[in-house]
């Protein structure tokens, strides 16, 4: 952390691309997953040495939000980053005050995604954010920065459940990713075309709720500078087969996903494995 407050940015960048060149030539596991997920989302006629140079570019971009993620905390808390907010951003009409319903903000890991959780912070949206039930010690160190950013973290558990729904239904705000296996209660849904097992809870905290969702997703525009994106509201199916609109909702958010994703899909990170390794 010291060493993020010390760095100037366009040192800290520098190191970021060197690291990223270095483990893509050590085949280290945090690229050859993001390169195994980006084979599934880049273009079918992506070559091996363009998917090669692409989750070369996504690593260096992740180490890059990393710093820019200590440098904001070892600076109490301010961003050293600029964030484009578009006029019709719904997050945005809430802050204005024209939006009060409860939503599901649904988001995606793509770019600097902890600025935008901490843009939503700095500018008084009060959201509860469902984390990983049993987080590693990388991604619990990752909530305690999240948390000195004003972000209210939760770990998935039936406590914190009941509060996100009481949340939606007052009013309120509840994000979650999800475009990632979740640490449980996956289901088979189709995710750029092949069936893997992907989350639903934000599918049915928003139904039970009775609340819509919101995709939201945070380009980098250039080092250093990210503009926030956020879908209209939309409307979860209640036909009365629960288990049925379940499905058909998720796979309507995650067909959405994949809209979102294929702007940038050298900046989408995750970091482990969202479609089975090949045999």
């Amino acid at each position: 952390m010291l060493l993020a407050q010390l760095l100037p940015a366009a040192l800290a960048y520098w190191l970021c691309a060197c690291i990223a060149a270095l483990l893509r030539r050590l085949q280290a596991r945090m690229y050859r997953v993001l390169r195994h997920n980006l084979a599934h989302v880049a273009a079918s006629d992506s070559t091996a040495s363009q998917l090669d140079a692409m989750a070369e570019q996504a690593l260096a971009l992740a180490l890059r939000t990393y710093y820019e993620s200590f440098r904001s905390t070892a600076t109490g808390g301010r961003w050293q980053v600029e964030m484009i907010v578009p006029t019709d951003c719904t997050l945005l009409r809430r802050d204005n005050g024209i939006e009060s319903r409860g939503m599901m903000i649904c988001g995606l890991h793509i770019a600097n995604f902890d600025a935008a959780g901490a843009w939503l912070a700095q500018h008084g949206i009060d959201v509860q954010v469902l984390s990983l039930a049993n987080p590693d010690p990388g991604t619990e160190m990752i909530n305690t920065l999240r948390r000195k950013q004003g972000l209210h973290i939760t770990p998935v558990d039936p406590g914190a459940l009941r509060a996100a729904i009481r949340r939606l239904r007052a009013g309120g705000l509840v994000l979650t990713g999800i475009d990632r296996p979740a640490d449980g209660g996956n289901q088979p849904l189709t995710f750029f075309g092949e069936t893997t097992a992907m989350p639903v809870g934000h599918v049915r905290l928003a139904m039970q709720a009775g609340v819509p969702v919101v995709l939201m997703a945070c380009y980098q525009q250039a080092p250093g500078v990210y503009c926030l994106a956020c879908s209209d509201p939309i409307k979860m199916q209640h036909t009365g087969d629960r288990s049925a609109d379940t499905s058909a909702n998720a796979t309507r958010l995650l067909a959405l996903a994949e809209v979102f994703i294929r702007k940038a899909p050298e900046q989408w990170l995750v970091f482990v494995p969202v479609w089975p390794p090949e045999a």
